[in-house]
């Protein structure tokens, strides 16, 4: 009977070790709910591109909607002065809150465990997110917050 071989590191392409770094601190199997629209983006560079072409100034409040296991989220705490993640998934909010723990960066970070079609926002300067194609149509009415200002639109991905 042929067992499997522990993976080396070394052995992984240099170029997919960053994605191997992404999830290293992930500790659990996680099922994604595709009906819901749930997809995590693991691609490095992308995640790089979305936060450079967003502009992000070291003093702005990011407004992040469904930022799941938080690749794009640990990216944006570094560049920013806050993050406000919106995510519905309390085992999403578990790995995130523990990644940022991890990374130092949990005092950045704001969690809201709710509906983001169903949620007033709180005050933000901009919104960078990686959402599903279906959501972002639902959710593109609401670009003019309760006071009436517009928002900034960082970068979503669709």
């Amino acid at each position: 009977m042929l067992r499997a071989t522990k993976r080396v590191p070394a052995f992984i392409p240099r170029f997919l070790q960053p994605l191997r770094q992404l999830h290293e601190d992930i500790e659990e199997n996680i099922h994604f709910h595709k009906s819901k629209g749930q997809h995590i983006l693991t691609n490095p560079r992308i995640l790089d591109t979305i936060v450079t072409k967003s502009a992000i100034n070291p003093t702005d409040t990011v407004l992040e909607i469904g930022p799941g296991t938080g690749n794009l989220t640990l990216k944006l705490l570094e560049a920013s002065h806050e993050v406000i993640a919106i995510e519905l998934d309390h085992r999403m909010v578990h790995i995130l809150e523990n990644r940022a723990i991890k990374r130092g960066l949990r005092s950045k970070l704001r969690v809201i465990t709710k509906d983001a079609l169903r949620t007033e926002f709180p005050p933000f300067d901009l919104v960078v997110a990686n959402i599903p194609y279906d959501c972002s149509i639902e959710s593109s009415w609401q670009g003019v917050s309760n006071d009436g200002s517009v928002w900034k639109l960082g970068h979503t991905m669709n």
